[in-house]
């Protein structure tokens, strides 16, 4: 079943908020909607969609107080500010009509554009015997910019969809959806001043819609004039939109409290605020009538309708169930956490904390862990890597012992680094290895020190065996350098030579060169063996530092995870205590979310089915929810009694039943012509395509005219809830039960009490041009006013120096009448000395009539022009402007 294209054109704020809703809530084709957003306030525009497109209603300010004297439709009282009309039907209009430019033609082609793109992009899918093009208006009638546009708007989509029709052949449906206000008992001038003009607003909207209806009624058309100048046409210009048949299919009424559409804070037992609660239905009705199996022009009566919709819900609250069923599956985790899972890591950690308190007392002693394992694996390694063969651990370079110490932190962690520092210091030390090296290295320098006599010599003193070694390093090398510049520096005598050829048996025979040769010899072995020992000792000694180091590293990095054990057991602690509170309020959460679910929630449209409390124990995990798809699986499963929610469905429909009966109980019997019309209600049940056949048996509990999800209207997409629609026809104007209300307020004198925008109720008539004479005060009861019979105009004492005859005669039959009655002689273009008429202005304004109503009730130009000529004489003048008071205004016009 496909969904028809679909454009919605929000005017003012009520208009735009049902767009943002339409936008929300899903459809089973979202591309079948167009929006389009009309209002006086820039800022409020933003809150339509995104892709809607956005008309911005303003003035000229240039133009405004010119206009504000020259456009009938303006009384004296309104007030023009650049942001929004201030809920004056009027500005409403008069903004519409400064945007939009003669003969409204940008508004016509900006509107026609929209719908024809939209249109055609469902060209593929459009099935003209299945499918209409579905347009709605929406505003509210209480308002000044929705209320004061609604019937231009109306006019122009009349002739969007008469091109539709005639040039496209596609059928269209056009449909008005205006927000009613409620009228509370005692309504009074006390009422909040903010909402005081809805009332008056209302009144005047309905009249208007009124006399769109009666269209029928009448031989030629309705015209709606565009009556301010906007400097391409006259006051009175000939552009215009003429209606020759109501321009609507349907008009729908939906009943708002404009109390609590002022005060957002409110909400009701399902914590939706009346606002979107009340978008949010009349969105649904938008997109049922779209989901039609048949066009909705089909579904209409030939004749157009006004009617109201109602809207109700049955559901189940699967959202809540879901929450339930996550927390109690959050209360289970948690609670193996806090009785299995956080004890076992605390209990870890301190195991933990005590093997690191013993390796530290093993770390601050020279004692090797108990670790027998560990101790033979490290002491094997030892042999392996540092003492390979029996050899002494002397030999090895301190890089190789860091190597070492790195290999057995990577296999046994710092465990094994003490083990290995324990065990390699007990070898330096218990072994004798270090006391060795430091005996030989002493033996060998004080041998060498005694041997060299050193200390005879004050050039080479010391006071350590490290010194005396560096001293004696410094001595060997002197001498052996002296003995080698000996050697080397040789020039013997005949004596020397031949001494030099005995051999050196006894010190006679042995000559210089030898005794240098056997001195060098002497010192370098004994710096050779030096050398050697020092050497030896520097390297133990410097692995006895890296064992040193690496020992205090390793104490060091022991009380760094000591100290983290002992914070990480605080925080697990401190994390029980916050788990337990988080239990406490979980279990708290549960109880309280099984004490809601086994409650019903109902408000006057909605009901939410509550969840058998015995069965609701086995939704304890989210999967258990998932496994529920629909509200049928509800009832399978008996979660849900489907008495209750037999019982549940039976009461919605009595409610929707109820509220539309208080709209529309008035019957149509205004005229004969009413005839024509039948009361229509129907019955929509509306669901999931997974909820059909259990709709389909709840059908039983209502009467009348039916229609249900799969049959001939589309399916939602909530599979949780059903929906279901009373949409009722009741005819004219006459069956709205506001109207009549309105209608006595006005006759009462209320409707001036509550008209805090206007001076007069009858200045919210913003289409003075659909009335006829005898209609906007014909329903409430006429004013009686005396006024001064004027003495008969002169043209002589017009001051008009620059006009001719000809033109002269247009300035009064256009404008110089009026303003003579209404000034007098106190006009500045009037001059006669001889009377004593000041005109009736002061007397008119009593009554909030200005100089432009006294213009609308001018005689017709030709009986001005028999009366110029002549022909009529001046009270024959006077009573015609008696008799159009009368009709127009309401006035009864007495002469003194």
């Amino acid at each position: 079943m496909s969904h028809s294209p679909t454009v919605v054109v929000g005017v003012g704020h009520a208009g735009i908020s049902v767009l943002s809703m339409l936008d929300t809530i899903p459809h089973d084709d979202e591309d079948a909607y167009s929006y389009v957003a009309v209002d006086t306030d820039k800022e409020q525009l933003t809150e339509a969609p995104p892709d809607a497109k956005r008309i911005y209603l303003t003035e000229n300010p240039a133009l405004v107080e010119e206009h504000l004297l020259t456009t009938p439709y303006l009384p004296e009282s309104v007030e023009i500010q650049p942001k929004g009309s201030a809920r004056q039907r009027p500005v409403g209009r008069y903004k519409l009509e400064s945007t939009m430019g003669p003969g409204f033609r940008r508004l016509f082609e900006t509107l026609k554009d929209e719908i024809l793109d939209h249109v055609r992009s469902h060209e593929l899918e459009f099935d003209p015997g299945t499918t209409s093009v579905d347009i709605f208006l929406v505003n509210s009638l209480g308002g000044g910019t929705g209320s004061g546009t609604f019937p231009l708007l109306l006019g122009l989509l009349q002739r969007v969809t008469s091109k539709l029709e005639e040039d496209l052949g596609y059928a269209t449906y056009v449909a008005g959806v205006g927000f009613v206000p409620e009228i509370p008992v005692g309504l009074s001038a006390h009422q909040n001043p903010l909402l005081r003009n809805s009332y008056t607003n209302a009144y005047a909207a309905l009249c208007d819609l009124k006399r769109l209806i009666g269209i029928h009624d009448r031989e030629e058309s309705l015209t709606v004039q565009q009556l301010a100048n906007l400097g391409e046409s006259s006051a009175y210009g000939s552009d215009s939109i003429d209606m020759a048949a109501v321009p609507f299919d349907d008009y729908w009424f939906v009943g708002v409290d404009e109390e609590q559409v002022a005060d957002r804070s409110a909400v009701d037992a399902r914590g939706v605020d009346y606002v979107t609660s009340l978008d949010r239905d009349v969105a649904h009705a938008i997109s049922a009538i779209g989901g039609l199996d048949q066009h909705a022009k089909q579904w209409a009566f030939e004749t157009p309708y006004t009617g109201t919709f109602e809207r109700g819900t049955v559901s189940v609250p699967h959202e809540t169930v879901r929450t339930f069923a996550a927390k109690c599956e959050a209360k289970a985790e948690i609670l193996t956490r806090l009785e299995e899972e956080l004890p076992a890591e605390i209990e870890s950690k301190r195991a933990r904390r005590d093997d690191l308190r013993e390796l530290k007392d093993y770390a601050s002693s020279d004692t090797v862990p108990d670790d027998l394992k560990l101790r033979r694996a490290v002491s094997n390694a030892i042999t392996e890597s540092l003492t390979p063969n029996g050899t002494p651990i002397e030999s090895n370079e301190p890089a190789n012992v860091k190597s070492f110490f790195e290999r057995m932190s990577e296999h046994h962690g710092v465990e094994g680094e003490l083990v290995a520092g324990a065990l390699l210091d007990r070898r330096l030390h218990e072994d004798g290895t270090l006391s060795n090296v430091d005996g030989r290295l002493e033996d060998t320098v004080r041998r060498l020190w005694t041997k060299y006599n050193i200390e005879s010599r004050p050039t080479y003193q010391s006071s350590s065996v490290e010194s005396d070694m560096a001293v004696l390093e410094e001595f060997l090398g002197d001498r052996i350098d002296e003995y080698t510049a000996d050697v080397d520096d040789w020039d013997p005598t005949v004596f020397d030579r031949l001494q030099d050829m005995l051999p050196p048996v006894i010190e006679a025979f042995e000559s210089e060169r030898e005794y240098a040769e056997w001195a060098l010899e002497m010192l370098r072995a004994d710096r050779s063996e030096l050398a050697e020992v020092r050497e030896t000792w520097r390297r133990v000694h410097t692995i006895a530092d890296v064992i040193e180091e690496t020992r205090a590293t390793v104490r060091h990095r022991i009380d760094e995870r000591l100290a983290d054990t002992e914070a990480e057991i605080t925080s697990l602690s401190n994390e029980r205590d916050d788990v337990k509170r988080e239990y406490r309020a979980l279990e708290r959460e549960v109880n309280d979310l099984r004490e809601e679910l086994s409650e019903p929630t109902i408000t006057p449209n909605h009901t939410v089915l509550p969840i058998d409390d015995e069965r609701v124990t086995s939704l304890d995990s989210t999967a258990e929810a998932n496994r529920l798809e629909s509200l049928e699986d509800y009832v399978e499963r008996e979660l849900v009694d489907v008495e209750k929610l037999t019982r549940a469905v039976g009461r919605c429909t009595e409610r929707c039943e109820t509220k539309t009966k208080s709209m529309l109980e008035q019957d149509c019997s205004e005229s004969d012509t009413d005839q024509r019309f039948s009361a229509s209600d129907e019955l929509w049940g509306l669901c999931h395509e997974s909820n059909t056949d259990l709709v389909r048996q709840l059908s039983r509990v209502v009467q009348g005219n039916q229609r249900f999800s799969g049959q001939s209207v589309g399916h939602i997409d909530d599979p949780f809830r059903i929906e279901c629609f009373l949409f009722r026809r009741r005819g004219p104007l006459s069956s709205l039960t506001r109207y009549h209300k309105l209608m006595s307020m006005a006759e009462d004198g209320v409707l001036d009490e509550l008209a805090t925008q206007y001076n007069d109720y009858r200045h919210a008539f913003a289409y003075p041009e659909l009335y006829s004479r005898n209609t906007i005060g014909s329903s409430c009861t006429p004013a009686r006013v005396s006024l001064t019979q004027p003495p008969e105009l002169s043209l002589d004492c017009i001051d008009k120096s620059g006009l001719s005859d000809d033109e002269l005669t247009d300035f009064v039959k256009t404008t110089g009448l009026g303003s003579y009655l209404y000034l007098g002689t106190m006009w500045d273009e009037y001059d006669d000395s001889e009377a004593q008429f000041t005109g009736w202005k002061s007397d008119l304004r009593e009554f909030g009539l200005s100089w432009k109503e006294l213009q609308q009730a001018s005689p017709s130009t030709s009986t001005t022009s028999e009366w110029l000529a002549g022909n009529i004489a001046w009270s024959e003048l006077l009573e015609e402007y008696r008799e159009n008071l009368a009709n127009q205004m309401g006035i009864r016009l007495a002469y003194e």
